[in-house]
């Protein structure tokens, strides 16, 4: 017997588990797969969450630039990262 039960995500609850790998989200696979729940994810909830992505992967990638120089003078090789631009389209 199926029941149908709808959960509707909010960003708070997918923000920092980008891949849903954490133990709260993949617990749910499993009503998900006995057909005992649907999860449903708001556009809304994905723009931002596309918006958030993009604004901390930008961040990282930033610090990982300036910390390179001083790191690659130790290791006395070059070390390429991502470039921010990319991430702009």
């Amino acid at each position: 017997m199926s029941v149908n039960r709808i959960l509707i995500l909010d960003t708070n609850v997918l923000y920092n588990d980008w891949y849903m790998k954490q133990a709260h989200i993949v617990s749910l696979e499993i009503f998900v797969r006995n057909d005992e729940l649907q999860i449903v994810i708001p556009e809304v909830v994905l723009i931002e969450l596309k918006n958030k992505f993009k604004y901390y992967l930008k961040k990282h990638i930033s610090d990982l630039n300036k910390s390179k120089i001083p790191f690659q003078r130790l290791v006395d090789f070059e070390i390429k990262t991502p470039s921010e631009t990319h991430l702009d389209s």
